[in-house]
């Protein structure tokens, strides 16, 4: 699971920051946010796992809903922007 991103960076580091304690097992007890070796944020497993055993869960407060990502002051206008690239059917 590679989520895309800059390398190593305010903005990375502020999502590890926010999405790690809405993750149970992101807090690296299990598993962290790292970035790899090509720039990308990634989760990593920070020790052994047995066959079925759960490394981390994303709840519901970690997911943004376009109408939030699109009102961020920051994200928001050039998700817009991409967004009308893309046509009818992103977001």
């Amino acid at each position: 699971l590679a989520l895309s991103a800059p390398a190593p960076s305010p903005t990375s580091d502020a999502l590890a920051a926010w999405v790690a304690p809405l993750c149970p097992g992101l807090d690296g007890s299990r598993a962290a946010l790292e970035v790899d070796d090509v720039g990308a944020l990634c989760v990593r497993a920070t020790r052994a796992y047995n066959a079925g055993q759960q490394i981390f869960a994303v709840s519901d407060q970690a997911l943004l809903s376009p109408a939030a990502a699109y009102a961020d002051k920051d994200v928001g206008p050039p998700l817009r922007d991409v967004a009308r690239a893309a046509g009818p059917g992103f977001g």
